[in-house]
């Protein structure tokens, strides 16, 4: 789907809990979803002082986890994944384009 700097965004389809509310356009126990991929060797590079990438990206996947807006991409679960030396971001998939492209 796309690339940044630290980690590449990749879609999937995954399954919905029992207790989840499913939107009318996935009515099936499917549903597609983007995958933030950072690699392992990235996620030890410094990004301030006594900081790793690995740390600022556990609390940005804590505090996005917490949040609950219908105008926020939803964090599913994080995971990492040791025999690949990845670490994997699960969220929402906002199809719609970019807030550069909405006018």
């Amino acid at each position: 789907i796309g690339e940044g700097v630290n980690c590449k965004v990749k879609m999937g389809m995954g399954y919905y809990e029992a207790d989840e509310e499913r939107p009318e356009e996935f009515p099936e126990e499917t549903i597609p979803y983007a995958v933030k991929v950072y690699p392992r060797y990235k996620l030890n590079t410094s990004v301030g002082i006594n900081k790793k990438l690995y740390d600022q990206v556990k609390e940005e996947v804590d505090a996005w986890s917490r949040l609950r807006h219908p105008n926020v991409v939803k964090a599913i679960t994080w995971f990492e994944q040791h025999d690949h030396d990845k670490l994997y971001l699960m969220m929402q998939l906002a199809d719609l384009g970019t807030i550069v492209d909405s006018k």
